[in-house]
């Protein structure tokens, strides 16, 4: 709180320089991480730093209640992200609904090996929309080339675009889903590895990863809704 101080009152004497405050603010994250936990707004395993370079997605999708993080057993959360754990199509589908705002649906999925499992509802709701995900092992980890496709279809930005042109090298401009690919370059979603500019469609994804492309994505669609 007096720090908060010390900021409004350099803001309102026309100080311009804050680099002496937004290190005091990074200490005190760092120095009360369990405290920050404990009070649901941190995480244990994504860290206030520089080199986290998805700290700013993971945390933007948590502040939108669209993460909540590993439960326990009974439940519980246990304050842990797991950014480097790789993601489900289960997982993936969820997080790409949700940002979408289209959420779970009431109904009983057809897919009978999703009924009675937590992510019964938005597998009900993926059949609803046709999303070419359906008929995934929804507990296997999904793929970057069905990451593409989903969070295309699901936000809609394969709309927007006329053809892909092979702005990925590994992947091919006769693909069946290359407009999808078009999309999510175009919108900056997936920009290929900086130095070879490689998708690697047949490569699994972290949970790090996968929360900055959606939420790289919900940006993306708000910037739809605006226009």
């Amino acid at each position: 709180v007096s720090l908060w101080k010390e900021i409004i009152a350099a803001v309102e004497s026309g100080e311009t320089d804050f680099k002496a405050y937004v290190e005091k603010v990074a200490n005190i994250l760092k120095e009360n991480d369990e405290d920050l936990v404990e009070e649901g707004v941190q995480y244990y395993d994504v860290k206030f730093e520089e080199e986290s370079w998805y700290y700013d997605e993971v945390m933007g999708l948590k502040n939108e209640g669209i993460l909540t993080g590993y439960k326990d057993s009974e439940g519980e959360l246990t304050g842990y992200f797991a950014p480097e754990a790789t993601i489900t199509y289960a997982e993936m589908l969820k997080l790409a609904l949700e940002v979408s705002q289209q959420g779970a649906s009431t109904e009983t999925p057809t897919d009978t090996s999703a009924i009675g499992q937590w992510y019964e509802g938005y597998v009900a709701q993926a059949e609803s929309l046709d999303l070419s995900v359906l008929g995934a092992d929804w507990n296997s980890n999904i793929t970057r080339h069905d990451a593409v496709v989903l969070i295309s279809e699901v936000l809609g930005l394969y709309k927007e675009v006329d053809s892909y042109n092979g702005e990925f090298p590994d992947v091919s401009t006769s693909d069946p889903d290359a407009i999808h690919f078009a999309a999510v370059y175009e919108y900056g979603v997936f920009t290929g590895d900086t130095d070879t500019g490689k998708l690697r469609p047949d490569d699994t994804m972290n949970r790090a990863e996968a929360a900055k492309v959606v939420f790289t994505a919900m940006e993306a669609l708000l910037s739809q809704s605006a226009e």
